[in-house]
Parts: structure tokens; sequence; C-alpha cells
């Protein structure tokens, strides 16, 4: 993935995500845990009014995906006995 900030104008920032190499910039919208194509939408629900802020957002999200795809974990149990202390 990834990961840019697009500035539309003098105080708002789209953070914004492409998930694969050839694919199209998603805003980010960690309201909704949801991105968006379309620019209207990217304007109404991704918008950020400083530079700060819309990489916070991204952050948040690298940090959801991040925690996503590490679970589930699976553990083995070697010695029951270990278990009951």
């Amino acid at each position: 993935m990834k990961f840019r900030v697009k500035q539309i104008d003098e105080n708002s920032f789209i953070p914004q995500v492409r998930k694969n190499l050839f694919g199209s910039w998603y805003g980010i919208d960690n309201d909704f845990n949801d991105t968006w194509y379309a620019e209207y939408y990217q304007n109404k629900y991704c918008s950020k009014q400083t530079i700060y802020d819309a990489l916070l957002e991204i952050d948040i999200w690298k940090t959801r995906i991040h925690k996503k795809n590490n679970f589930p974990i699976y553990h083995k149990i070697k010695n029951k006995q270990n278990l009951c202390g």
C-alpha cells in the first residue's frame, strides 16, 4: 500500500491510500472505517483542516490494517501441565 496527502485548497487535506500497484487513490475515512473512491465523497468525508490531521488519519489507518492482518494468532500447546501453573 502507498499513502499520500492531497491538498485541494488552502485548508483542506485529504489522506489517501492506494491499495494495489495500479489502483486508484482512495480517501481515508476513519470515522466510518472505510475508504471513498469518488472525489465528491472524499471531499465530504475525508477532508481535514491541516496536513498534520491528514497524516494522523494515515497513521490510524496503518495501525488498523496492521492489527487486522496480525490476528488471529494460533498458539501450539506442547505440555498441558504447564497451563495449570
